[in-house]
């Protein structure tokens, strides 16, 4: 859709025509696309995989159209006019999915990010590119799914991957763990969105690297981003009414917090609650209920 969107733009060099030509392109592409107007605006609406947040969106044969938009945010857009029926063969959703790593490699920034464990200090350097990070701010904010990806760039897993694998190799599965959890909870200074950025912004790795600044989620969304590299072990996502933490399913028995999930048995891990080892959860949130998010 950017690209799409970016070469109808240097054509017509006009909003309204590029979301024609845009709608246009990707009708033919197969994907669930209409337009709609208001006063002198052309609107591009589309079916998504993922369920959008802080997107304006209509309802039509029972069906959610999302605004798309170029910065993965439209508000407050109004009432517009447009149509019902399908174009033959257009069914596809479009999805946010990240299914193969992302390869940027251009505009490169280091970054060294310290952290303690047991005493002693660490360093881990770090490098990312924030052309990435500009890529990632036209996203929108989509179902937590998305997040969990275990795919980020190259450059992470060439320099905090391999860096931390280093630090954790020849040790048990609870010490890593713990060891990658104390890295997440104390290498980044905390801030919450509303005062970040004034908005809800869910990061990626790369994202939680570059900001000032990160919460639970983006905390969360990093550390199960290390275990599933690093360690291979199933991780899923913990959604409490206002706070995000994880769970890792163990080969062997762990005590502390824990519960049953497809068969499995999951020990809490919460990135945020600063140096906790695993099985501790906050205490506001012990006996809480929570949502399961599966990550990718």
């Amino acid at each position: 859709y950017q690209l799409i969107y970016k070469l109808s733009k240097k054509i017509y060099n006009d909003k309204n025509m590029a979301n024609l030509l845009s709608w246009f392109i990707l009708t033919k592409m197969g994907y669930d696309v209409k337009v709609g107007y208001n006063h002198n605006f052309v609107y591009l609406l589309a079916t998504t995989k993922q369920k959008l947040y802080q997107v304006s969106f209509f309802h039509l044969n029972h069906k959610k159209y999302y605004i798309l938009s170029t910065n993965g945010r439209s508000k407050n857009i109004g009432q517009i006019y447009t149509y019902s029926t399908n174009y033959p063969n257009a069914t596809k959703k479009i999805s946010f999915d990240i299914v193969k790593p992302l390869k940027f490699y251009t505009n490169i920034e280091n970054k060294v990010l310290k952290f303690n464990f047991n005493h002693k200090q660490y360093k881990i350097k770090t490098a990312f590119s924030k052309d990435i990070v500009q890529f990632y701010k036209t996203f929108p904010q989509a179902d937590y799914k998305v997040f969990f990806s275990k795919y980020n760039s190259p450059l992470l897993t060439n320099t905090i991957l391999v860096q931390l694998s280093k630090l954790v190799q020849n040790k048990t599965e609870i010490e890593a763990v713990n060891m990658l959890l104390r890295f997440t909870q104390t290498a980044f200074n905390y801030k919450t969105d509303q005062k970040q950025f004034h908005y809800e912004k869910v990061m990626f790795p790369e994202e939680t690297l570059y900001y000032p600044y990160s919460d639970c989620e983006d905390r969360s969304i990093m550390f199960a981003y290390l275990v599933k590299n690093i360690l291979g072990l199933d991780v899923v996502g913990l959604k409490f009414a206002d706070h995000l933490a994880t769970a890792v399913a163990f080969h062997s028995k762990v005590s502390g917090d824990s519960f049953v999930f497809n068969n499995k048995r999951y020990t809490i891990a919460d990135p945020t609650y600063i140096n906790a080892n695993v099985g501790m959860t906050m205490p506001q949130y012990k006996n809480k209920s929570f949502k399961i998010i599966l990550a990718n």
